[in-house]
């Protein structure tokens, strides 16, 4: 709705998505680059690197710095910070390991009216009695605040996840409604070009442009894939896994 007026920053803090070395060892693909092709921004984060582009937008450039089998006996990453610059001037943050535990799920959008915190299943508006950048320009004083309120914003207690997104799928094809669908399959590459942007940046240690150099980033991934030398161990007779709590983030 805009309330929130121009947009400054957005952090998002996303590492509760911890997993053991056991989790690593059950499949002989699971974080290889010949397997999987990326660690915890191709497996555990797609959703929430798309949940980023939906809300913000692509930024025009991105700084990433990405830990390779930092905590883990593995060949890609497990630990994840990301700096994002858009050409609007906002500034982003993205933050995410599979090693931290407990872990976090955190998300600050931060306006020139106010802040949004999600947290907790928890959603808090600080709202501005005025603009913020107006406020800074004319205030007299020198450690002056903007006076603002606390308002919690209730989060509605609806179904959601793959089930939702799932069932609106078939029921825009059954019923030949289009609208019926969460995004069309196109908007996916925007997630990806964001996770392959942090691991291009990471692996040339600078920024790059968005859009980024997708040949770059192949041919770095096929080097990768070629002359990897990791053996993996794998423990291939498993106990009932119970995949719930992989969902749940």
């Amino acid at each position: 709705g805009g309330e929130l007026g121009r947009l400054t920053r957005a952090t998002w803090i996303n590492t509760a998505w911890f997993r053991s070395q056991a989790y690593y060892n059950s499949g002989g693909w699971r974080a290889t680059w010949g397997g999987e092709g990326g660690g915890t921004l191709t497996n555990q984060c797609p959703h929430n690197l798309d949940m980023y582009q939906w809300l913000f937008g692509l930024p025009s450039r991105i700084t990433g710095f990405a830990s390779l089998g930092k905590y883990h006996n593995i060949e890609v990453e497990d630990e994840v910070t990301a700096y994002y610059e858009h050409a609007n001037g906002m500034i982003g943050h993205f933050i995410v390991s599979t090693a931290e535990c407990p872990g976090t799920n955190r998300l600050e959008i931060c306006g020139e009216n106010g802040k949004l915190l999600l947290d907790n299943w928890k959603l808090v508006f600080y709202r501005n009695r005025q603009s913020m950048l107006t406020f800074l320009k004319e205030t007299p004083g020198m450690f002056d605040q903007v006076e603002n309120w606390y308002t919690e914003i209730p989060v509605p207690n609806e179904e959601f996840g793959h089930k939702v997104v799932t069932q609106r799928f078939l029921r825009a094809i059954l019923n030949h409604t289009p609208d019926d669908l969460v995004a069309h399959g196109t908007d996916g590459i925007r997630g990806v070009t964001l996770a392959n942007g942090i691991m291009l940046s990471s692996f040339q240690g600078k920024t790059v442009e968005v859009p980024i150099d997708g040949d770059a980033f192949v041919a770095k991934l096929q080097e990768l894939i070629k002359t990897s030398t990791f053996v993996k161990p794998v423990v291939e007779e498993q106990s009932t896994i119970n995949f719930n709590g992989s969902f749940t983030k």
